[in-house]
């Protein structure tokens, strides 16, 4: 039995569902889930902003139950399902909130619980543009937080950054430096701010940016000479990006062959006269290109 000084809400579920069940295997494994109540967070809802409700609850042994959520806007039900965030889009200012909820293991579920009704106030901070310039930044540049508001005057802002979703320990400051933290092509880079009068319960964030990765670059225009009957053309290329670069021959006379370090062989044949041409790929891990051509004339040896 559940003693009176147990906590506000004491669920009984294998009473709340049925006492009198005679298949023992229907009943839950533990006696009750407590339930202490629920907070939304943030505490107060704002317009515009989105909105969580967190329930206190205590489950023992194994048990993990479900919540199902009801969302109420001056009295009218606009969301129903297992979903504990209200987006902030459906939050108006001047409305008042309320949430129902209700656990559930298996096919057992409690009655469901309301939570006290709060209106929504206007949001102290009003921010027009967030965004990150450059828009298509390299590894090694600087990111900089563009943030335009209204009603900040004076408002002190508080920062994170997020690569490919992790947060960047830290990295407090409105600017990032690409080289000093890092980053590679193909990370997805985002800020959020939070305003001192919200900090830390509400983030605003920017759209991510993209790391984009910077083509090979060639060191020098090709070398070529000939040597005997050897002649070569070398193609020494460099990624920026410090990746690896592999090299491809895509024009060059019948048997010429490349190697690893971008040095082209082909062996003249006697008699041979005109023009020789090379062309040669560099291509970085990251799938960025160039290309480097090289030309002689021969004259018959």
């Amino acid at each position: 039995m559940m003693r009176k000084k147990s906590v506000l809400f004491a669920l009984i579920l294998a009473m709340a569902f049925g006492g009198g069940c005679k298949d023992k295997q229907k009943t839950l494994d533990t006696e009750f889930i407590r339930i202490r109540g629920a907070v939304f967070v943030p505490a107060q809802p704002i317009a515009g902003q989105d909105l969580r409700l967190k329930i206190d609850y205590q489950s023992p042994g194994k048990v993990q139950p479900k919540f199902s959520y009801r969302w109420y806007i001056n009295g009218e039900m606009i969301q129903e399902g297992e979903s504990d965030l209200l987006e902030g889009a459906k939050i108006i200012s001047g409305g008042k909130i309320y949430a129902e909820y209700r656990a559930s293991v298996g096919q057992f579920q409690t009655s469901w619980l309301k939570t006290e009704e709060m209106s929504v106030r206007e949001p102290s901070v009003k921010i027009t543009k967030l965004i990150l310039e450059p828009e298509s930044p390299t590894a090694e540049q600087t990111l900089t937080t563009v943030l335009e508001c209204e009603n900040c005057s004076g408002i002190k802002f508080y920062y994170r950054w997020k690569v490919n979703n992790a947060i960047l320990d830290g990295q407090e400051e409105a600017d990032l430096d690409g080289s000093a933290v890092g980053l590679k092509p193909g990370d997805e880079v985002m800020v959020e701010v939070s305003p001192e009068t919200e900090y830390p319960e509400i983030w605003y964030n920017s759209p991510s940016v993209k790391v984009r990765n910077r083509a090979p670059e060639f060191s020098d225009q090709g070398k070529i000479w000939l040597d005997g009957k050897m002649l070569y053309f070398k193609a020494s290329a460099f990624d920026p990006d410090g990746g690896s670069i592999t090299y491809q021959l895509l024009e060059a006379p019948q048997g010429a062959q490349i190697d690893a370090s971008g040095m082209v062989k082909w062996t003249v044949p006697s008699g041979f006269q005109g023009e020789v041409n090379f062309k040669v790929q560099a291509k970085d891990t990251n799938g960025g290109t160039n290309e480097i051509t090289g030309a002689i004339q021969l004259s018959e040896q």
